[in-house]
């Protein structure tokens, strides 16, 4: 696929109400319409993974990106 960039587990950092916090999404990738989150997970489904998830979104929307996709891959 074209005009894809892929980016395995790169700090986010975020700064709100003076507290620092980083993220680390396993990957992102860039399209041409947004970004899609993916994370990895083991185990069995928890509903954290989603909301870790959700916080990721969050915090990339605040830094100007448009997410069109999220996605908790079970390996």
């Amino acid at each position: 696929i074209e005009n894809q960039l892929v980016i395995n587990e790169k700090d986010i950092m975020i700064s709100e109400n003076g507290d620092s916090k980083i993220y680390r999404p396993d990957r992102m990738i860039e399209t041409e319409n947004g970004t899609i989150i993916i994370d990895f997970k083991t185990g069995e489904e928890k509903e954290k993974h989603q909301q870790q998830l959700n916080e990721y979104k969050s915090v990339l929307e605040k830094l100007g990106k448009t997410v069109v996709e999220t996605k908790i891959v079970y390996v």
